[in-house]
């Protein structure tokens, strides 16, 4: 059992042990950007690039919030809503990989939605400057 130092929730490891935990692969994907990517684009530009679903490629928003599935792929809840009412049970397949899963087991994607948030705020700070000068 570990304990989450932000929140303090408790997660028992069980037989797998860490590898065993949900992964978060937009999360990874910016991670792993490669420098040359930073000298083509802008920051924002990028992040929003990576979070999009991979569905309907929309940028992940307050209107598309990011929902994780079991296997750490994320969604918009718009379209894994879509893809739970499909399957006409408590169990969904995952889009990108075809695992099944528990409807139980999507969650928010927390970190993502810090992340974009953040990125919305830094746009509307460089728009409020370029307004002033």
């Amino acid at each position: 059992t570990i304990e989450c130092p932000r929140c303090q929730a408790k997660t028992d490891l069980g037989d797998k042990g860490l590898s065993g935990l949900a992964k978060n692969f937009t999360l990874m994907d910016m991670e792993s950007l490669d420098v040359n990517d930073f000298s083509r684009y802008t920051t924002d530009m990028i992040v929003e690039k990576l979070a999009e679903c991979p569905i309907c490629y929309e940028p992940y928003s307050s209107e598309r919030t990011a929902i994780n599935a079991g296997c750490g792929h994320t969604f918009c809840h718009n379209c894994i809503n879509d893809v739970v009412e499909k399957a006409k049970s408590d169990i969904f397949t995952c889009p990108t990989c075809n695992q099944e899963f528990d409807v139980s087991k999507l969650e928010l994607n927390e970190e993502l939605v810090k992340t974009m948030k953040a990125v919305h705020l830094m746009r509307e700070h460089a728009k409020s400057l370029a307004n002033e000068s």
